[in-house]
């Protein structure tokens, strides 16, 4: 195969679709606090269920006790990779 022929991809996107519907981390404000954590699959309609996992603090992350929040909308909540939809 020649290098013209050779598909070149872009880095740090997800290719693999067959992790469609798995859960995907997340970053959101939450009580005035920045959480990381995942939004659990399947994520397609309200009410989303999220799992924070972690607490942003003062240039560092803190682990704490998972804990589930319900949200009604996805507004604020920032996917952490590039997932190709």
């Amino acid at each position: 195969m020649s290098q013209a022929s050779v598909p070149v991809y872009p880095r740090h996107v997800t290719y693999n679709f067959a992790q469609w519907g798995q859960d995907q981390p997340v970053r959101l404000c939450h009580e005035g606090q920045e959480y990381f954590g995942y939004l659990r699959a399947p994520g397609d309609q309200a009410p989303y269920h999220l799992v924070l996992t972690e607490r942003f603090d003062a240039g560092a992350t803190h682990r704490i006790k998972p804990h589930e929040i319900e949200l009604a909308s996805l507004d604020g909540v920032e996917f952490m990779h590039a997932h190709g939809h």
